[in-house]
């Protein structure tokens, strides 16, 4: 889990540091559409579909949202094409429903008197995907382009998206 957690972490730091240079690049004046979009769709779906995990069962969700996750970086290549708000809503859909039901998931394996533990680690596995990917893909896209952040992202993805098919147990099914 923590390491399908970090690989997602990686994912999502493509997209939030690399869209606005990616976004100047293919000519587009104002790049704030991209996180509005982002924010009301993340927003949206955890208010109205908040509950979700926890009827069809927190692993099953975070799996199944996982799947179109590996997309979202995918749809900035085509950013000229699809536009601002179009690809960072499909990143606020998809990471508004994952997330939570992943670190729920998380919060399901931890005995009680760990959660806070089990919290952190979850949080600190995502973060620190994000400072490495955003790290690491900078001298990427320096070296190559920008699209190319955007494939590994997406391959970092699909590997955690493996890893967590794979995952068993506490909140494979509701609570």
């Amino acid at each position: 889990i923590l390491i399908a957690t970090l690989l997602a972490g990686l994912t999502f730091s493509s997209m939030f540091t690399f869209y606005q240079p990616w976004a100047l690049a293919c000519g587009f004046d104002h790049v704030a559409a991209y996180l509005a979009a982002f924010s009301a769709c993340a927003m949206g779906v955890r208010i109205t579909l908040g509950g979700v995990a926890d009827r069809l069962g927190r692993l099953r969700v975070a799996k199944i949202m996982l799947l179109p996750y590996i997309f979202a970086p995918l749809s900035l290549i085509w950013l000229p094409e699809l536009g601002l708000i179009l690809t960072g809503a499909l990143l606020g859909i998809t990471h508004g429903i994952f997330f939570p039901a992943l670190n729920a998931v998380a919060m399901d394996h931890a005995p009680a008197d760990a959660r806070g533990k089990a919290m952190a680690a979850y949080n600190g596995a995502f973060n620190i995907g994000f400072a490495g990917g955003s790290y690491a893909l900078g001298y990427v896209a320096l070296a190559t382009s920008f699209p190319t952040i955007f494939v590994i992202a997406a391959v970092s993805c699909a590997a955690g998206f493996v890893l967590l098919m794979g995952a068993r147990g506490v909140g494979a099914t509701a609570a």
